[in-house]
């Protein structure tokens, strides 16, 4: 994988190839399970990921059994879907037919997908945005509550516009 090895040569990298050869068998043998293969092929996780990160060919080679895995798990579901197996045509269709409505939670959006707004204006939420994070706590406090925390009963709104409230005799 490293390329440029003397064949028959003992060197450094031609170790490291084989060990790198290894590890692929035991990550296709152990179903992917990268722990698993680390620990069969005598290599660290650390000692992967950089193989993975500095070495292309190995970086394909291990992405390329991923997917063969991949492959022969579909297929498993394939065979179970053709045996009429409910859980499997369940789990395909909730998987490929989402846009068909095979799906398990509401996704709430306008019309052809279009996410729906907020309800506040542009400069609304800029305001809002520009707030200490302790006042956008008590805002949701008094949201939460219906009333503003230590305060009396709801004022009189006649009162709130400077006007005396009318006198019961």
């Amino acid at each position: 994988m490293s390329g440029g090895n003397k064949p028959g040569g003992n060197t450094q990298a031609a170790k490291t190839d084989r060990r790198k050869k290894l590890f692929l068998i035991a990550f296709d043998r152990k179903a992917c399970n990268v722990t698993a293969a680390c620990k069969a092929s005598g290599i660290t996780r650390t000692q992967l990921y950089a193989w993975r990160r500095n070495d292309p060919a190995f970086e394909a080679a291990f992405l390329e059994v991923d997917e063969q895995d991949l492959d022969f798990t579909e297929s498993k579901l394939k065979k179970a879907i053709k045996n009429d197996q409910g859980w499997a045509i369940c789990f395909h269709l909730k998987c490929k037919g989402k846009k068909r409505g095979w799906v398990e939670r509401q996704e709430v959006t306008g019309a052809d997908g279009v996410p729906l707004g907020s309800g506040v204006s542009e400069e609304e939420e800029r305001r809002l945005r520009s707030l200490p994070l302790d006042d956008l706590k008590r805002i949701r406090d008094i949201i939460v509550a219906g009333t503003v925390p230590g305060a009396a009963a709801a004022p009189d709104r006649q009162a709130d516009r400077g006007e005396e409230p009318p006198r019961v005799h």
